[in-house]
C-alpha cells in the first residue's frame, strides 16, 4: 500500500502555473536526506475495511525492512517510539498512519545541517483506512500529537499566481529560501527556514540556500488526483559540493558558540 513518493519538477510541467492559478497552496522546504516510511501489515475484510492492524514496518527509498535491524531508519523510530505512538493515535482517533519523511544527521548527505542525531522531517502522511492523503492542517496536527518535526514550512494559504506566476518567478523563489542552523536545548536538531540575509553577510558562509521547494495544494491528495504537487530545484545548490556546505555550517556553529 505504499508508494515512492516521488514529485516532478515544475520544468516538466508545461501550463501547471497557469491551469492551477487561483490554486491556495502551501510550499516546504526540500530538505537534504533521505527518503524514509513507516507502514503496517494490515489484513482486510471483503470490503477492504481493516480487520486486523499486523507488523510494523519500516522503509528506505528503495527497501522494505519488516523486521527490525540495526540502520538508522530502524533506530530513530526505535528510539522515538513511532511504533506505539502509531498505534496509540489509531486506537483515539481511528487513523492509521503511514509516515513519509526526510531522515537528515550523522553519515547522510555530509550532514550539511549540522544535526547531532537523526532526525526525521514528515512531509507526507496517508491513512490507510481511507486510503487518503492528509492536509497540510491534519498533517500538522498528528505531528504535533506524535511529537515529531514537519518538513520546515515557508508560507501557506496563498494563491500560486501570487507568489509564482511564472516558471522564471517559480525559480527565483526557490533560490532566495535561505537557512541557518538553530541552536534548540543544547543540541542542533531544527533549522531556520526563514532566515533573511543581513547586510555584509555571504552565501555559503553565514547562511545557505535549501535544496529546493516543494509545493502543494493545501488539500492535495496524490492518490485521488486532487489539487497539485510539485517541486523546484535549486540550480544554484545543486552546483555547490555537500561537503563545502557542511564545513560552512561547522564552521557557522561555532562562530555562534562563541
Amino acid at each position: 500500500e505504499v508508494k515512492k513518493s516521488d514529485e516532478t519538477t515544475i520544468q516538466n510541467m508545461e501550463g501547471v502555473l497557469e491551469k492551477f492559478a487561483d490554486e491556495f497552496v502551501y510550499v516546504s522546504a526540500k530538505l537534504e536526506g533521505q527518503s524514509g516510511t513507516t507502514a503496517f501489515d494490515v489484513v482486510r475484510d471483503n470490503n477492504g475495511k481493516i480487520k486486523k492492524v499486523k507488523r510494523f514496518y519500516v522503509c528506505s527509498r528503495n527497501i522494505a525492512y519488516k523486521l527490525k535491524c540495526n540502520n538508522d531508519f530502524w533506530n530513530w523510530c526505535v528510539a522515538n517510539n513511532i511504533e506505539k505512538k502509531l498505534v496509540k493515535y489509531y486506537n483515539e482517533t481511528g487513523k492509521l498512519l503511514i509516515i513519509q519523511a526526510e531522515q537528515c544527521g550523522p553519515g547522510i548527505q555530509n550532514n550539511i545541517y549540522g544535526f547531532n542525531n537523526i532526525t526525521w522531517f514528515v512531509y507526507l502522511m496517508e491513512d490507510m483506512v481511507t486510503h487518503t492523503q492528509l492536509t497540510l492542517d491534519e498533517m500538522l496536527s498528528a505531528c504535533k500529537a506524535l511529537d515529531i518535526h514537519h518538513v520546515p514550512i515557508i508560507e501557506r494559504d496563498i494563491k500560486l499566481k501570487d507568489i509564482m506566476p511564472d516558471i522564471n518567478t517559480a525559480v527565483n523563489y526557490a533560490e532566495n529560501q535561505y537557512w541557518i542552523p538553530v541552536l534548540d536545548n543544547g543540541y542542533y536538531e531544527t533549522i531556520n527556514p526563514f532566515y533573511k540575509p543581513r547586510v555584509g553577510e555571504k552565501l555559503w558562509k553565514d547562511y545557505f540556500q535549501h535544496e529546493g521547494v516543494v509545493v502543494r495544494s493545501l488539500n492535495c491528495d496524490k492518490m485521488k488526483n486532487i489539487g497539485i504537487s510539485f517541486k523546484i530545484k535549486n540550480i544554484q545548490y545543486s552546483e555547490k559540493n555537500l561537503g563545502d556546505i557542511a564545513k560552512s555550517c561547522q564552521n557557522l556553529k561555532l562562530k555562534f558558540k562563541n
